[in-house]
């Protein structure tokens, strides 16, 4: 999201005629950074592959938080890397087998922890690090160029953090939606987005149909009717659900155990036929403010084990619990 600050950058190094594309900064950077510094100058979520033919090494790397994929696997002294498992799979680079131990973890946390994928032999690029491969020797290493809060005062203005945050992700050379629930993560995303958009934005909302008593869409649209935008409304049943198993399920990558997963692939869907190819999600607010109820409960079946707190916060949140 910042390669604009990194071509003002790149100018010092006597850089000229630099387009607007986001990837252009990441091979000019390497031409007068060592990787490590280059990697851990992207702020945004990204997945990447480097290759320079002079020391004829590739570097492949994600973003601190992990939020785009990349898979890899050596075999017989050669790599493969994808950002989309199935490659491996469609190009016979190997069977599709599934790992046990991978597997056990998937039943008992819901998600794969590691860097083991579900598939035996597929490793995915840890978050936060880079590997670096010699294409003469086939040597490997892999290393940290960086770890969540790395970059980030605690102490710094959450509003400023999110509105910066928010306008930098508006930064697209296609069409941006908001994938829109009543909650308020979402709503503070599309509000702020509003503010900051020189064209009528997008927003999703899904329903369920019958009696459901967590379907958001009615208040979602009152919202989007606020705010002034070109609101979608998309209802589903549990036949849509069996209809596009197979093609959601092999969309996936890997398994997830999130039952909201459905959901924002049939929002992703919706964008997508609507010529919107970049969707904005609010997440973690809920858990961030103590808003689920398990989320709350385990705060304080773990204050015991907790050296220091933030006594105003608590208490802060303990009122509002209260009232």
């Amino acid at each position: 999201y910042n390669f604009r600050e990194l071509n003002r950058y790149l100018r010092l190094f006597g850089y000229k005629n630099l387009t607007n594309n986001d990837c252009e900064p990441i091979a000019n950077l390497f031409e007068v950074k060592k990787p490590s510094e280059v990697f851990s100058l992207l702020n945004g979520m990204f997945s990447c592959a480097v290759v320079d033919k002079v020391s004829k090494i590739l570097y492949l790397s994600r973003d601190i938080n992990g939020e785009k994929p990349l898979y890899y696997t050596i075999l017989n002294g050669e790599i493969y890397y994808s950002s989309d498992i199935n490659s491996f799979f469609r190009a016979k680079i190997m069977p599709g087998i599934i790992s046990e131990d991978s597997l056990k973890d998937f039943l008992a946390y819901s998600y794969n922890p590691g860097v083991d994928s579900i598939f035996n032999n597929i490793k995915s690029i840890a978050p936060g690090t880079f590997l670096e491969f010699n294409l003469s020797t086939k040597k490997y290493k892999i290393e940290r160029y960086s770890s969540v809060g790395a970059h980030e005062s605690v102490d710094q203005d959450l509003e400023d953090v999110i509105i910066k945050s928010v306008i930098r992700q508006m930064s697209s050379d296609v069409p941006i939606g908001i994938a829109l629930s009543s909650g308020l993560d979402s709503t503070l995303l599309a509000s702020i987005a509003v503010c900051h958009s020189t064209s009528k934005l997008h927003t999703f909302s899904l329903g369920y149909e019958g009696n459901f008593d967590n379907d958001e869409l009615a208040i979602a649209s009152k919202f989007a009717s606020e705010l002034n935008t070109k609101h979608h409304k998309i209802r589903i049943n549990s036949d849509n659900f069996v209809d596009d198993f197979d093609d959601y399920a092999f969309s996936l990558n890997e398994p997830v155990g999130d039952i909201s997963g459905y959901s924002y692939y049939r929002i992703f869907k919706e964008a997508k036929q609507n010529g919107i190819k970049v969707i904005l999600m609010g997440h973690g607010v809920d858990e961030f403010s103590f808003s689920y109820n398990w989320a709350y409960v385990s705060y304080l079946v773990n204050l015991k084990k907790i050296k220091s707190i933030n006594m105003f916060s608590f208490f802060a949140l303990l009122s509002k619990r209260i009232l």
